[in-house]
């Protein structure tokens, strides 16, 4: 087969934000449904891996871009061969001057793909298929590089027979070559599974995650219905445990193994509502000790800004220089301009070795009814890069246009660095404002014994305003003319007692 591929120029659309972040989203001529699937930072400049969508067939593409340290768009290629369907791509990873990713026909094939930096073609390197004499379903959920020249691949290869109990999760080695070195299969009964993440030690042990659904979907009065579990091999293949989280019945989407045995592990879980036989995903965070046992677990939504829904955690990874672990995911909150609608935007945290929550932020970029899918995050270079694809509702066409996203964060997961935390209990300071700002004005009520520092925010964390209100201030106006429409973020600080006061604040200047 002859690879094929070409250099489009683009119709790009992007949003800039000044300051050490940068937050960017781009559309292709003629495609449709942009995603990005996997980032790497390699000769100064930002690659991504990702898909598009041929609008007249509905077919897939695999596409890679080169973006300077800005991300503005330098080169983009996208890859044709006779597939009929790119399903998604799984990751990225880099050997030499070469980028590779998986790319997956779904219930057929997995191909690891790799594409060269120097003379920017696409090849097919190796493609999987099924063992199983008969087959629904075959792809590829993670990959690794390892031993600087090999590759290690997880893959869920379920058979038709599997409304009668058979799973099957399957891990192979192949050097560069395609040569296969080994492979281990573990098939499970009564539950649906597929691996999540792999992940290889400093003493080359290597750790999978997985995830096993029973038969006939979840139910919320049987959380049995879910079962994570912990598959152990040498470097050469040969198993040496596996542990089951024991009585933790939540999705577990990734993990980081920890030298006392335990995992740290981000994910969803179910929890009831107040609504009679109903239940909503919240995103958690939670650690097991060697044999699966839970040691602490945390819901980390914030149910201020957020609708109970589907929410959860995707990634997560540690940052030895402040001693954090990074999580990044996704939230359901309610939209600012259309009350009964909701919107799902990126959300990140930080959070320390105990289960306590450094800090916990939504990333918006404006004001309008969006849905955010988070595929992938990196910790780069002291920066928390996020990629996916973000779907803005068009009220004039009555569609979402969507597009890829690229997300560049402080590790404060701030895009700018004035940045405040918006998960601050404001109850016990007195103070309030109000109405909201139509007539360039807001108006303060402080009923503080002491001076209050007033100062206003973009959602992006950019300083606006600032105010000093004296104590026992009542109806104080304060202009808002230098503000464009829009919702931005208000702090009141005590500046004795160091108490605040966080809100929102919708500028409706006439």
């Amino acid at each position: 087969m002859k690879d094929l591929f070409r250099i489009f120029v683009l119709n790009l659309f992007v949003v800039i934000l000044s300051g050490q972040g940068l937050q960017k989203k781009y559309v292709y001529a003629n495609y449709i449904t942009p995603i990005f699937k996997g980032i790497n930072i390699y000769n100064d400049q930002i690659w991504t891996f990702g898909s598009l969508t041929r609008p007249e067939d509905n077919v897939d593409e695999l596409m890679i871009n080169k973006l300077d340290n800005e991300g503005n768009l330098l080169a983009c290629s996208i890859f044709k061969d006779d597939s009929t369907y790119h399903w998604f791509n799984v990751g990225m990873t880099r050997l030499n001057d070469e980028l590779y990713t998986v790319s997956n026909d779904p219930y057929i094939s997995s191909s690891l793909v790799k594409f060269n930096t120097k003379t920017f073609q696409f090849k097919k390197a190796l493609t999987f298929r099924s063992g199983e004499k008969e087959n629904t379903f075959f792809s590829c959920h993670d990959f690794t590089l390892v031993d600087s020249n090999n590759f290690i691949l997880s893959f869920v290869d379920n058979s038709k027979n599997i409304n009668y109990g058979q799973s099957n999760v399957k891990i192979i080695k192949i050097k560069q070559s395609g040569e296969v070195l080994w492979e281990y299969k573990y098939r499970i009964f009564n539950f649906h599974c597929y691996p999540n993440k792999i992940k290889v030690l400093k003493n080359s042990q290597i750790i999978i995650g997985c995830i096993g659904v029973k038969e006939g979907g979840f139910t919320v009065k049987d959380h049995k219905s879910i079962v994570t579990f912990f598959i152990h091999l040498t470097k050469d293949g040969n198993l040496i445990k596996i542990v089951t989280a024991d009585k933790v019945y939540a999705t577990i989407n990734d993990f980081i193994y920890q030298e006392d045995g335990g995992y740290t592990c981000v994910g969803a879980d179910t929890v009831h509502t107040n609504l009679k036989d109903l239940y909503s995903v919240c995103p958690i965070i939670l650690k097991l000790d060697s044999t699966g046992k839970e040691m602490w677990i945390r819901d980390v939504s914030d149910r201020k800004l957020s609708y109970p829904g589907f929410e959860q955690m995707n990634f997560v990874e540690y940052d030895s220089t402040t001693n954090q672990f990074i999580s990044a995911g996704m939230g359901r909150y309610n939209s600012e301009l259309l009350p009964l609608s909701k919107e799902r935007y990126f959300t990140v945290i930080a959070f320390r070795n105990n289960g306590e929550v450094e800090w916990n932020k939504v990333v918006r970029n404006h004001i309008a009814q969006r849905q955010d899918y988070c595929y992938g995050m990196r910790l780069i270079n002291n920066n928390i890069y996020l990629i996916g694809s973000t779907g803005t509702f068009d009220l004039v066409l009555n569609n979402y246009i969507t597009s890829a996203i690229l997300i560049k964060l402080n590790m404060q997961g701030c895009i700018e660095e004035n940045c405040i935390d918006i998960n601050i209990d404001s109850s016990k300071l007195l103070f309030t404002f109000g109405p909201n700002p139509v007539h360039n004005e807001m108006t303060i009520y402080s009923n503080e014994l002491e001076d209050v520092n007033i100062k206003v925010y973009s959602l992006e964390g950019k300083l606006m305003l600032t105010y000093l209100i004296p104590p026992f201030s009542y109806h104080k106006s304060i202009s808002t003319m230098e503000l464009d429409n829009g919702i931005y973020l208000i702090e009141a600080i005590n500046t004795k007692t160091n108490i605040r006061f966080i809100d929102k604040l919708i500028v409706q200047n006439h």
